[in-house]
């Protein structure tokens, strides 16, 4: 069987709390026979997939309704729609249901970090929850996106994305 990190973000969240409760039992389990010197090689690959199921759930992020990562900011979402290559950026705002929450009358801005340079872009509003601009350069495998939202009712929203 086949897991990518795309699909374990997926997972809904009932059943990661489940799975965090079962791997807690196992490292629990797995402490207990270390003291007695027992040793399972099945035992390792139960962590590992232990922590590849809970790090999606601790994370709070994923995949947003778009297909972008998605990154929580307070009680709101931000998702970063593009990656390597593309031309533009596009952030969708939405709430922690993932309804949209309206982009006009938001200041905006990110800041970009490949190849050892640092852009800082503003953004503007696009559509009913879209915050976007066109790029200078297409952006890179593994650059860092940082963004910073403004809502026109005054909250702030954080983000940091990886170009991938």
């Amino acid at each position: 069987m086949h897991f990518t990190i795309r699909s374990l973000e997926q997972i809904p969240p009932k059943l990661t709390t489940l799975a965090i409760r079962i791997c807690s039992r196992i490292l629990i389990w797995r402490t207990s026979f270390s003291a007695k010197r027992f040793h399972f090689a099945g035992m390792r690959a139960g962590l590992g997939l232990c922590a590849g199921l809970a790090s999606p759930a601790l994370a709070h992020s994923g995949i947003g309704i778009n297909g972008g990562q998605l990154s929580q900011a307070a009680n709101r979402h931000i998702e970063f729609i593009g990656g390597p290559a593309y031309d533009s950026i596009i952030f969708a705002l939405s709430d922690a249901r993932q309804k949209p929450i309206r982009a006009a009358g938001s200041a905006a801005y990110a800041t970009i970090i490949q190849q050892q340079q640092q852009l800082r872009i503003p953004l503007a509003p696009d559509g009913e929850n879209w915050l976007s601009a066109n790029l200078p350069a297409p952006l890179r495998l593994g650059a860092s996106i940082s963004v910073f939202v403004e809502l026109a009712s005054g909250e702030t929203l954080q983000a940091q994305f990886e170009a991938r």
